[in-house]
């Protein structure tokens, strides 16, 4: 105003007044009316904000493919922000399920959200703002906004040698620990005797310097190895002493490292192939398959390690006067065992097992299927729940894979056959993922021409559906077989075999692999070594968290020697 004129003020297009100073009138609203002329009076007017924060750049951008594990998405603002409207409940991170992160903010435009653990590899995920975020004047952004990103597929290294002693390094094992610590041992001759040797591996230093284990006269074959939860592990395995076949073993502690060698088992005869487990509260249960000194009598007999007392006496849990052999073992989380293993009636195999518990000790062993085939090559695993599925390769017109389920309440159930296609299936292997179900692999063998090739199948068991359909793998790239498969907490699973792959117009032996995400499905195939080398059968170890290691033979330079690659 001037002085002269009375006037008066009516703001539009969002401006509001802010102060009126020196001046006699009244105020109605946004208009002032002065009184009287006055020439100190002065209004000023301000821009009322109401227009809406939008989002001007995210990282990573939309649908974003291979993005790493560790990424902190972050969003930014097209004008400052109320800091208080930004936190965990208004910047999300959702992949299959709600991530827990922490949300940070700048003071002005950008928000950052720090996953309070590594992103799952092969995942898609979601970043969503919701319309509780606000900028400085009280705007909430207009409606909900989300984009999405998909982490890369796990990657293999560069292979690395674990051991280069003069002499075959053979009968290899691994086992991974909860915090993704590793095992290797395996059978290395020297010229003289067969002597176990182990590696360890670390996150945090990587592989070790290979070493002897145990330092007996006379040939040591078959060791196995498994951690309990305190990361301390038991190698056990078959000596020969020159008259009789012993079971041995050796204990592992982080602080100590390996102990000394001792015997577990005594026995007249020839004891093989043992396998060991361990239960929650870290005991353990070695079994092994034995023949006494006549050759007349076969057993599976079993040894109990406790943490209190050390090894125990061995004791008989099943017996034929025909055959048997590769007993299994796995435990659940309550302490239960299963075991499960061949028996031969003298005409053909059968497969037998037979339950321990801590208050009862063993039951009394029975067989699970009764065919009139050959039954071989049983493998056992317990869900989190305690019930357990076996699936054992079950000879006819073709060797076809069959299972039977063990529940607390029931017991054994009916066989069942996963899979019935024209072709031999060989040895199957399968994990159960944290909800009960499985996943069951193995090769194939399929007629090409004048030769027999070997693909890899799969077949998946639900608690509420039982088995589905035996599928086919990868195609062209799932020829191959020994695979190895696990889950880990995330439902994710691995599976690694010996394949081939094309290198100079040449189909050459390689170790493959592929990752399953429940959203994403398989990955494409990967190799895990370079190069044209002569390998030997894959051994994975893997931990919850789904960080895997594979091991295995490879020759050269005159020798086996063991070779390791792992997944990051």
């Amino acid at each position: 105003p001037d002085n002269t004129t009375s006037f008066t003020v009516t703001p539009n297009g969002g401006y509001n007044i802010a102060n009126v100073t020196g001046c006699a009138g009244s105020l109605s609203g946004n208009t002032y009316t002065t009184g009287a002329i006055n020439a100190a009076c002065t209004v000023s007017a301000t821009f009322a904000d109401t227009t809406p924060p939008t989002i001007s750049a995210t990282t990573p951008a939309n649908s974003v493919i291979g993005v790493e594990l560790n990424i902190a998405p972050t969003v930014t603002f097209s004008e400052d922000m109320l800091g208080t409207s930004i936190d965990s409940n208004t910047v999300l991170l959702e992949g299959a399920a709600p991530v827990t992160a922490t949300v940070s903010f700048n003071g002005y435009k950008k928000a950052t959200l720090t996953p309070n653990a590594a992103l799952n590899w092969f995942t898609s995920y979601v970043v969503k703002v919701t319309t509780a975020v606000a900028d400085l004047s009280g705007n909430p952004l207009a409606s909900e906004t989300s984009w999405g990103f998909t982490t890369r597929a796990p990657l293999w290294q560069t292979s690395q040698l674990l051991e280069n002693n003069t002499g075959d390094a053979t009968s290899l094992q691994s086992t991974a620990d909860a915090s993704g610590n590793v095992l290797a041992v395996w059978t290395q001759q020297d010229g003289t005797d067969n002597s176990i040797w182990s590696n360890r591996y670390t996150p945090s230093g990587g592989w070790g310097i290979a070493e002897l284990i145990e330092s007996n006269a006379g040939y040591a074959n078959s060791p196995q190895t498994a951690f309990d939860a305190s990361g301390n592990a038991i190698a056990v395995w078959a000596q020969h002493d020159g008259t009789d076949n012993s079971i041995w073993s050796n204990s592992y502690t982080p602080s100590g490292g390996w102990g000394i060698a001792e015997l577990i088992e005594s026995d007249a005869g020839h004891a093989s192939i043992p396998q060991i487990a361990f239960d929650t509260s870290g005991n353990a249960m070695a079994v092994w398959a034995h023949v006494d000194s006549s050759g007349d009598d076969k057993y599976i007999r079993s040894n109990r390690y406790t943490t209190s007392g050390g090894w125990g006496t061995a004791e008989l849990i099943g017996s034929s006067i025909w055959r048997v052999g590769h007993p299994q073992i796995a435990f659940d989380t309550s302490g239960n065992a299963i075991a499960v293993w061949e028996h031969s009636e003298g005409t053909y195999f059968n497969i037998w097992s037979n339950r321990y518990t801590p208050s009862g000790g063993w039951g009394t062993a029975a067989k699970i299927e009764s065919s009139t085939e050959y039954s071989l090559n049983a493998q056992i695993t317990f869900d989190a729940s305690g019930n357990a599925l076996a699936v054992w390769r079950q000879q006819g017109t073709y060797d076809n894979i069959w299972s039977n389920r063990y529940t607390p309440s029931g017991g054994w159930g009916i066989t069942e056959l996963i899979e019935s296609n024209t072709g031999d299936a060989s040895i199957p292997q399968f994990a159960f993922d944290a909800s009960g179900n499985a996943l069951a692999v193995w090769s194939q063998r399929w007629a090409e021409g004048y030769a027999l090739s070997s693909y890899l199948w799969s077949n998946r068991y639900t608690p509420s559906g039982g088995w589905s359909t035996a599928k086919q793998l990868f195609g062209s790239d799932g020829k191959g077989g020994s695979p190895q498969v696990s889950i880990d907490s995330k439902n994710n699973a691995l599976l690694v075999w010996a394949g081939e792959r094309q290198r100079s117009g040449h189909s050459l032996p390689a170790h493959l692999s592929s990752y399953f995400t429940p959203a994403l499905g398989w990955s494409s195939v990967q190799a895990l070594e370079t190069g044209d080398p002569q390998t030997g059968r894959p051994q994975m170890s893997a931990d919850a968290s789904g960080n895997a290691i594979v091991v295995w033979h490879q020759h050269e330079d005159g020798y086996w020697n063991i070779w390791a690659n792992q997944l990051k």
